[in-house]
């Protein structure tokens, strides 16, 4: 990770953790012009933040590197781990990841995580969302790095009709708990940073019966009715903002902030934006 990509990660883990502390009550400074995020008008707190890059997508099988689509989509659908604004490795979906010999990964599901409808989170949830991430019929294009494990291929894809069974080094031990074997020795902190923050689990129960094809041009990410994260998304543009309401339903508890924004602002009118209150990061 360059320091630029530091940078954002720090801005952004430390907007997010006020958020969620609510120890920064904001209300949303009125704004016009259609390409912007619909206005509240409750009495709750609205938080904006400012960014200078569109948000690619939300569909968390077509992540990529960027930070910015990373947090977005992490709002909704939880990474195995992530990083806090100190940039330390902190627990998410994953309770614990652990290796004997930097070859065999041991993934252990948290039991308090729920999806927002009630469901509890689980191996099979980690499962099919990884077997779909790799799928040849996504194509995410950051899935080299996954030829490492044993079962995919030199582009570190697996077919569409992968399972668990036809995937030797993917292994289910119990319920809440699976492990990914590598071929070549893997440090851990590597695996943390590479694999594990960029593995948002989506709901198998919700998205099972959907077609590979019909996964990677789906629209239900921009407005999921199933979340595991602490923020909703309920509306979109991508060139300009998305717009997330507070999931009330959160393992760690609601959180105190209703709603927030992310924004899109142009590099030069970033600063005004900040002096005007249109943006509060």
């Amino acid at each position: 990770m360059n320091a630029k990509q530091k940078m954002i990660v720090r801005i952004v883990c430390i907007a997010i953790a006020v958020i969620m502390t609510g120890s920064l009550l904001l209300s949303l400074v009125a704004c016009s012009g259609q390409e912007e995020p619909e206005q509240n008008t409750d009495t709750g707190n609205i938080v904006n933040i400012g960014v200078t890059n569109v948000i690619g997508s939300l569909n968390p099988l077509l992540l990529d590197a960027t930070e910015v689509n990373k947090y977005a989509v992490s709002l909704g659908f939880l990474p195995l781990v992530d990083l806090n604004q100190d940039l330390e490795f902190v627990p998410q979906i994953a309770s614990e990841i652990t290796t004997e010999d930097n070859l065999t990964f041991t993934i252990k599901v948290n039991p308090d995580i729920k999806w927002s409808d009630g469901e509890a989170v689980d191996a099979d949830d980690v499962i099919f969302t990884l077997l779909k991430l790799t799928s040849e019929g996504i194509g995410n294009v950051s899935m080299g790095l996954y030829s490492l494990f044993d079962g995919w291929n030199e582009n570190g894809y697996l077919p569409d009709d992968a399972t668990l069974e036809s995937v030797p080094g993917l292994n289910k031990i119990d319920d809440m708990t699976l492990s990914l074997t590598s071929a070549t020795p893997i440090p851990l902190t590597s695996f943390l940073n590479t694999y594990a923050r960029y593995l948002h689990v989506i709901p198998e129960h919700k998205l099972k019966d959907m077609p590979i094809s019909d996964l990677k041009a789906t629209d239900w990410f921009n407005t999921p009715e199933v979340i595991s994260g602490p923020y909703r998304c309920y509306e979109v543009n991508f060139d300009h903002f998305a717009s997330y309401e507070a999931n009330a339903n959160y393992y760690l508890g609601a959180p105190l902030i209703d709603k927030l924004n992310i924004k899109v602002v142009q590099g030069n009118q970033l600063l005004p934006a900040l002096k005007t209150g249109e943006v509060d990061f």
